[in-house]
């Protein structure tokens, strides 16, 4: 039985790495009797996860970062649509296990991405060695990316294979732009085109120059991989140079706020340019999804449940159980909304209500049931399922049943017979002998799911 617990505990591990994952207590007991008594598999839990929206939150926040990795490579129409592309990949791998290397081989075999990297690769290449390279050249470094089977290679590091130097190219791969100067000076272009002729290298820094004196700041390496191009060939570069400053101020803002309401971070300028100023001038609709990809992120998950957590406690004076907090976490994940919003102590202050409606009810369940109160994981599952219910009345009707369907009830009705005997013959609890409540529970059982069985015990005794 625990080696089964911690197979099944090391499938999903597996395949649902980091924090941001648990699996559940009641799931992990029912899987390991499951596969103790036959009844499944291995195969068919490792099934169960891959078919869980867990799974697809995991698998979609994987492939947004890869698709953003690649993203300098789309030439087209395709890169617009980050989700369609995910559900697309999803439909022909329904039930499959998905790895980080199917999904670059996804992505990297859409046309718009090919022919991406076909230009890249020429383009790195004649700047480094100063000439185009072969046909045949390209077709290798085209397989070397496409064919790598860990989906861990990646364009900076095609861009290192192709210099042979090992140098950086910075305009590849944003993730890698990190690790070099987020400005570029005259030694930094001699360094990226040391094979050009001097007329480009002098054009580049005029256009540098013309863009730090208009806009009053050093010029990024990624702002001029993405605007050299349009400000070489504009008839007017000073209208041109403002009209992009205005737009990454505008997209500095808006990422800036987004950041801010959903995970309480004061983003500067350097690192907006440096984590999103690519993506968000790629991206038509880059705020939905920035929003999208934090609230599936396990950073977003840290900060909101220990965000509910201390104002449940602030209001409350008690500390929010772990299954409450995930329920309420999931219900705010779903609405999207950033922890700074105003409304999270409402939404609290109103699930707390609920649930405590539902823990009375389960209580007053149980001590019409069992003449008892239930045990914390006893109450922690029937608050679950109930509160998981769109109709109460069946949600209610569904524990009593099986309350009532557990031996621990023969127990109680036992009791009840007893009780009713005395009652009915003016003796005392023992006085009525084992075989004739035996007698009495075998006539009644057929009709244990009756509210009124304790009227039905008195027309035996």
């Amino acid at each position: 039985m625990v080696d089964d617990q911690f197979s099944i505990e090391g499938i999903y591990s597996t395949l649902l790495p980091g924090n941001g994952f648990k699996l559940d207590t009641k799931t992990s007991k029912y899987w390991s009797n499951a596969i103790s008594k036959g009844d499944k598999t291995y195969d068919d839990f490792k099934e169960y996860v891959v078919r869980g929206q867990d799974y697809a939150n995991y698998i979609r926040s994987v492939f947004v970062d890869v698709y953003y990795e690649l993203a300098p490579c789309f030439t087209g129409p395709e890169s617009a649509d980050v989700h369609e592309m995910f559900e697309n990949m999803m439909r022909t791998r329904e039930g499959d296990v998905v790895s980080r290397a199917d999904i670059k081989h996804h992505i990297s075999n859409t046309p718009s991405f090919r022919a991406g990297l076909t230009q890249e690769i020429i383009r790195v290449y004649t700047t480094v060695h100063g000439h185009a390279p072969d046909k045949t050249v390209v077709q290798q470094f085209e397989e070397t990316f496409l064919n790598d089977a860990t989906g861990t290679y990646s364009l900076e590091q095609l861009g290192n294979d192709i210099s042979d130097k090992k140098q950086v190219v910075v305009s590849m791969q944003p993730a890698a732009m990190g690790a070099v100067s987020t400005g570029i000076h005259k030694s930094d272009l001699s360094h990226m085109h040391a094979n050009e002729n001097n007329e480009n290298n002098e054009n580049k820094e005029s256009i540098i120059a013309l863009f730090e004196n208009v806009v009053g700041r050093t010029m990024s390496a990624r702002e001029f991989v993405l605007f050299a191009n349009d400000l070489a060939s504009a008839n007017d570069k000073v209208a041109l140079a403002k009209t992009i400053d205005a737009g990454i101020q505008k997209h500095f803002v808006s990422v800036q706020d987004i950041i801010y309401r959903f995970l309480d971070i004061d983003l500067d300028r350097d690192a907006f340019i440096r984590e999103h100023l690519i993506a968000a001038f790629q991206d038509g609709d880059y705020g939905s999804t920035l929003q999208t990809n934090i609230v599936l992120s396990e950073s977003y998950e840290t900060k909101m449940t220990a965000k509910l957590k201390h104002l449940h406690d602030k209001m409350y004076g008690e500390q929010m159980i772990e299954e409450d907090c995930a329920y309420l976490f999931n219900r705010i994940r779903d609405r999207q909304l950033g922890i700074m919003n105003e409304d999270l102590n409402r939404l609290i202050a109103e699930f707390k209500k609920e649930t405590d409606e539902i823990v009375q009810r389960v209580f007053d369940i149980y001590m019409e049931v069992y003449e008892r109160e239930p045990e914390d994981d006893e109450l922690n599952i029937h608050v679950t399922f109930m509160r998981m219910s769109s109709d109460k009345q069946i949600a209610e009707a569904t524990v009593k049943q099986g309350l009532r369907n557990a031996l621990e009830y023969h127990d109680v009705l036992k009791k009840r017979i007893k009780k009713a005997h005395a009652t009915v013959n003016g003796g005392a609890p023992n006085s009525i002998t084992q075989s004739q409540i035996f007698r009495i529970l075998d006539k009644i059982l057929p009709y244990k799911n009756r509210d009124d069985i304790d009227s039905l015990i008195a027309q035996y005794v």
